[in-house]
């Protein structure tokens, strides 16, 4: 496969994903727009992790952790 460059010249190194998880509660603000949690950690979800996408292309990070979309990449030829 072949390796890609972001901009700025850095190497791509990863793929930006959403993995949901369930954090338990202590409370909920009278008005429910806080919480405290509970501080027993989160159960991480793997089965629904997902690539993010912005208009319709994955977004990837570079070594810095800048976000691009694939539309912003340049092959790297060897």
């Amino acid at each position: 496969m072949p390796k890609f460059k972001a901009p700025n010249g850095m190497p791509i190194t990863c793929i930006l994903e959403k993995v949901p998880c369930i954090v338990g509660l202590e409370s909920i603000s009278e008005d429910g727009t806080e919480v405290e949690y509970d501080g027993n950690g989160s159960d991480v979800i793997w089965d629904e992790q997902k690539p993010v996408k912005r208009g319709g292309s994955f977004v990837f990070l570079d070594e810095d952790g800048e976000e691009w979309t694939f539309d912003q990449l340049t092959k790297v030829e060897e």
